[in-house]
């Protein structure tokens, strides 16, 4: 890890994604997450395999940030990391960015996934966690479950 402190909004100001991908090494966890997103916002594809490797960084935050960049680089050679780590990671939050990373760079079975992790972390049947993701509410559902339940039985009636 690197000790020095990047000025990570500089680097992205710069589009310095040599700097950026060594911020990903830091000792600082803030500069870490910053760090996988600026790469994401600056679609950075030298960093693709900076970013597979930061999937398994210590912090849910960065790994969230390093699905959620993946996802915006749309690079195919990120399925299988991402594959994995839905299977894998021990956070509910960092399997559904990696799913959505999936979706979005156009893997066919990643709605799929997204489904089964709604599914199963809320408990519910598929047909719930269907509509939940159809209306890209998974953060709330899984924030509010009693509110989704009960709005879902009320179309229903």
């Amino acid at each position: 890890m690197l000790f020095f402190k990047p000025n990570v909004d500089k680097l992205k100001e710069k589009g310095d994604v040599r700097g950026l991908i060594k911020a990903l090494k830091h000792k600082d966890v803030s500069i870490r997450r910053n760090a996988a997103k600026a790469l994401g916002d600056l679609k950075a594809s030298d960093a693709i395999d900076a970013l597979i490797k930061a999937l398994s960084d210590e912090d849910v935050g960065v790994r969230i940030e390093v699905a959620r960049a993946l996802g915006k680089l749309k690079d195919s050679k990120a399925i299988e990391p991402l594959l994995e780590v839905v299977r894998k990671d021990e956070s509910l939050d960092v399997k559904i960015e990696a799913a959505k990373a999936l979706k979005e760079i156009g893997y066919s079975k990643a709605t799929e996934l997204l489904v089964g992790l709604v599914s199963q972390s809320l408990k519910i049947p598929k047909e719930m966690a269907e509509k939940i993701v159809s209306e890209g509410k998974i953060v709330d559902a899984i924030l509010d479950k009693k509110k989704f339940i009960d709005r879902f039985f009320k179309r229903k009636t």
